[in-house]
């Protein structure tokens, strides 16, 4: 036989039916994978992003993890794509504000350049909520956002951004706020925490700022987000607060790329950026240049560990031949060797750290410089196009000087991939003082060869001791190829 509820049972039933709604009003519970995050409605915590990857969606998900109180939204801008971001809670825009009554200027980069208008749409979206906490994709947040959040409400904070100061006239978009501001100021927004009456006025200024720049038909440049917001804010004597009051920013920079998994990138208590993931080799690179790889400090040498050797060896290797110094390239091995990057030694390409000539330039050429031109073929990178073009001669030539003589093996010629007969009939030779020359391959009756479709000429030199590589056309004509190699391996 069933037990019977008791009269106390049957009352608390009762209330807990009553109350749930109010309860689950106040106090709204989702499930964020394994972790249920507590939303507070008074701030909303935007994670702004164009694009929806496996490494973003960790950012986020990271994220998620530090939004204590605050209410966590995705603001997508799906201006090219819809961005698929599972169950993750999303408010979608495009580049067009027409129904802010606001401009879409510059037309062709509108969001990246008005970093304000998506505060716009997240304030329509959410009324209730007195701040909003605007957070860009390549951030990594390594704190509780509670306490931003607290001083926020407690303290009637408007504004709270980094490296809020005067706009310096050296920095390159004071100019466009000195037409619309008395004084112009700037501060870095890939996170920023704003006011809803700081939007507000952001809004309404922008509005002006439209409509006078259609009426000034484009004579005062469209002020550059990371001057308007703290300028308007100002402007309106609201509060603003320092950031690194709250985390350490050590790590949080305009431009100094941390990979998204690395300890720097991840250090409790501080927010770096920008941080990134299979762009980051890259960004490095271009930075810092292949000689940071051999400063063990260096943030890119530090992130490596943490970044499969497949997905940036290659990067490294090109760099290096890029460079031109086979002292890189040398040293390039040996680390790779010691790290375990590759098994064996790569093969280096002693024609990098040579230099080049030729019988003439033409109208094609890249330069009109003879040994300029002639270059171009030596910079280990290889194409479709021609890399040195001769004018139409009689036996027109091209000649690689190495920087030391060495025992080649192999040459590997890479014609260019349009016009390819042009170079069928050609000769090679080798010397070790430019005067007395060894015939490596001659072809009188033509040869057709490729380059970047993976069929280059590949001649087996058998161990010869030259410092000299030259290349003739047996026939009237002009010669343009696109990179030659010379191995000793």
């Amino acid at each position: 036989m069933a037990k019977r509820s008791t009269s106390f049972e049957r009352l608390l039933n009762v209330i807990i039916i009553a109350t749930l709604p109010i309860f689950c009003k106040y106090i709204k519970l989702k499930e964020i994978g394994d972790v249920e995050v507590m939303k507070n409605p008074e701030v909303v915590i935007a994670f702004r992003t164009h694009i929806w990857n496996p490494e973003i969606e960790h950012i986020a998900r990271k994220l998620i993890g530090c939004c204590g109180r605050g209410k966590f939204v995705i603001i997508a801008d799906e201006t090219n794509s819809v961005l698929d971001t599972g169950y993750l809670p999303k408010i979608s825009h495009t580049s067009s504000f027409e129904n802010f009554k606001i401009l879409s200027e510059p037309p062709h980069n509108t969001l990246w350049y008005n970093a304000d208008y998506p505060l716009y749409t997240l304030r329509q979206k959410h009324p209730e909520a007195s701040h909003i906490i605007m957070i860009e994709n390549d951030v990594s947040i390594n704190f509780s956002l509670d306490n931003i959040i607290d001083t926020l409400i407690e303290q009637k904070i408007d504004l709270i951004v980094h490296e809020f100061q005067d706009a310096p006239n050296n920095w390159p978009w004071t100019h466009t706020l000195i037409p619309w501001f008395a004084h112009p100021k700037k501060c870095l927004l890939p996170f920023l925490a704003i006011s809803a009456r700081g939007i507000d006025s952001l809004l309404k200024k922008k509005q002006i700022i439209s409509q006078k720049f259609l009426s000034l038909e484009n004579e005062k440049p469209y002020p550059y987000c990371e001057g308007f917001i703290p300028s308007t804010i100002y402007e309106e004597e609201y509060k603003i607060v320092e950031l690194n009051n709250f985390a350490s920013t050590t790590y949080y920079h305009f431009d100094n790329a941390q990979y998204y998994l690395s300890l720097d990138a991840n250090l409790p208590g501080s927010i770096a950026h920008p941080v990134v993931g299979h762009t980051f080799v890259k960004r490095r690179l271009h930075r810092d240049g292949i000689q940071s790889l051999f400063d063990k400090q260096s943030s890119l040498r530090k992130a490596l560990p943490n970044i499969p050797p497949r997905e940036f060896y290659h990067l490294m290797l090109q760099e290096a031949q890029k460079s031109g110094n086979l002292d890189v390239c040398h040293k390039l091995n040996d680390l790779a060797l010691e790290e375990n990057w590759i098994l064996k030694p790569e093969a280096i390409n002693y024609a990098i750290g040579g230099t080049a000539t030729q019988s003439s330039t033409s109208e094609w050429s890249k330069s009109q410089d003879i040994t300029e031109d002639a270059s171009f073929a030596i910079n280990g990178i290889v194409g479709s196009d021609y890399g040195f073009h001769t004018d139409h001669e009689e036996n027109p030539w091209w000649l690689l000087t190495l920087q030391d003589p060495i025992h080649i093996n192999h040459i590997i010629i890479y014609n260019r991939m349009n016009f390819r007969e042009r170079a069928s009939k050609i000769k090679i030779e080798i010397s070790t003082d430019c005067n007395k020359w060894l015939t490596i391959a001659s072809y009188s009756h033509g040869i057709l060869f490729g380059g970047a479709d993976g069929h280059p000429l590949v001649l087996n030199v058998d161990n010869i001791f030259a410092q000299f590589v030259k290349i003739s056309l047996l026939e009237p004509g002009v010669l343009h190829l696109n990179q030659v190699e010379v191995y000793s391996q």
